[in-house]
């Protein structure tokens, strides 16, 4: 079968209805539409760093992945201990920064500085369980993290209580 010119294939072999040329001024027309909608609706105010409960701040999140050597439990302590790692979950940990002034004032060394210190704390590596860092990011504080939104999300189900909610929370922070 034999394709129009200007109408490059799909992966059936048939071609497109609509030249590549259209669908491209169609997807224009769609993005400068919701453009100018947007500065429509704008009112005049422009953003800033407030919320509702205050200024915002910024806080600094890393991620873990936890392994257990599944192999350590049955191990007697002589010779070399067996290997069977198995993935366990991970955690999350926090450490609050201060405000946007905070982090320009720290710049990108000492926000890196601030994660090589955070993640020393957490990582670990011995015969039985390993934890270490696999991701770090900057949040600011009107933003849930995944952990924030887990424990939400479960509390709302009826899963968790609050107390239960508010003492993992509390561990993530330390």
């Amino acid at each position: 079968m034999k394709i129009k010119k200007g109408m490059s294939g799909s992966r059936c072999g048939r071609g497109r209805r609509e030249t590549t040329a259209t669908l491209k001024r169609e997807s224009k027309k769609a993005r400068r539409a919701i453009g100018k909608k947007a500065v429509n609706e704008w009112d005049g105010q422009e953003p800033t760093l407030t919320e509702p409960t205050g200024p915002v701040t910024f806080r600094l999140v890393i991620t873990t992945q936890v392994y257990e050597n599944y192999g350590a439990h049955c191990w007697d302590g002589k010779g070399e201990c067996p290997q069977h790692w198995k993935a366990k979950g991970g955690n999350e940990y926090r450490q609050n920064i201060g405000d946007a002034n905070t982090v320009i004032e720290l710049g990108s060394e000492g926000v890196r500085e601030l994660y090589r210190a955070l993640a020393n704390k957490h990582t670990r590596f011995d015969d039985y369980y390993d934890e270490y860092v696999i991701g770090w990011q900057l949040v600011p504080s009107n933003e849930e993290t995944y952990e924030e939104r887990e424990l939400r999300e479960m509390l709302e189900w009826g899963m968790i209580d609050e107390e239960t909610r508010q003492r993992r929370l509390a561990v993530a922070e330390q």
